[in-house]
């Protein structure tokens, strides 16, 4: 049975159950962080388009909350095998999925809005992006709350 929209919300509240919060005006709702199997987490984080972006300090301070969410959701711990597996020569595969939004064109916007995390997810598993055994990959799935899901995996 469905009750009326006023007395749900009664009920809900007298029971104490808070209803999801909307994100404010000019904020976008993001995904919830998750660690769903080894070697993928899904990061909250919205990807913008830096390549419209004409000022250094904007970019700056994105890459460093880009930093910060990587830290927030992965853990060293989880990381030690690709890093073991990358000193032993083997070339390690990530594929960066940005998450919700508009799309972003696949050649020149999607791969620079997710340079932040690439750089943090790298830095954390102890191998310099240059490398050429790290191959990274970028798609984009929009719609949805905002996000970025990262994929490791040793080749």
């Amino acid at each position: 049975m469905k009750l009326p929209p006023d007395l749900e919300r009664k009920v809900l509240e007298l029971a104490g159950v808070k209803p999801a919060a909307k994100p404010r005006r000019g904020e976008v709702e993001l995904v919830a962080a998750s660690h769903p199997a080894p070697g993928v987490w899904v990061i909250p984080f919205e990807c913008v388009n830096e390549s419209n972006q004409r000022r250094w300090q904007g970019r700056n301070r994105r890459a460093g909350a880009a930093w910060r969410a990587v830290r927030a959701v992965i853990r060293i711990a989880d990381l030690w095998q690709f890093e073991t597996l990358h000193d032993c020569g083997r070339p390690i595969r990530a594929r960066f999925v940005r998450l919700g939004g508009k799309r972003l064109d696949p050649l020149a916007n999607l791969p620079a809005s997710l340079k932040g995390i690439e750089d943090a997810v790298a830095y954390l598993v102890g191998i310099d992006d240059g490398d050429p055994r790290w191959v990274p990959s970028c798609d984009q799935e929009p719609g949805g709350p905002a996000g970025v899901r990262v994929e490791l995996e040793a080749e």
